[in-house]
């Protein structure tokens, strides 16, 4: 039996970005996002550690989030945990999501 430790659902998703981490950065692929964090697709090493992930979604300014690497899959990308996330972003991520899973509904 898998023991889900998620406080969120995830939603499926392709979104291009750019993890900024404490090795340095790399374009990524978003695999899975909730409010929460998100699996990060990529074929540079990774080590756990702090970082920032900026998500590019389409045509409207891109989003930063300030996360930890939480757990890595060589050769796959790793898994962010969400850190400190105002407000403001917050509200902005949840809108995102929303237009995500209203698209994929569609």
């Amino acid at each position: 039996m898998v023991n889900e430790r998620r406080q969120y659902p995830r939603c499926e998703v392709s979104i291009d970005g750019r993890w900024l981490g404490e090795s340095g950065g790399t374009t990524c692929q978003v695999a899975n996002i909730s409010l929460g964090g998100c699996f990060v697709r990529t074929s540079a090493p990774s080590v756990e550690g702090l970082g920032a992930l900026r998500l590019i979604f389409g045509h409207t300014p891109p989003l930063t989030l300030a996360g930890r690497i939480v757990h890595a899959e060589r050769g796959r990308g790793f898994g962010v945990k969400f850190q400190d996330v105002s407000a403001d972003v917050r509200a902005e991520l949840e809108e995102r999501l929303e237009e995500l899973k209203a698209a994929l509904v569609a």
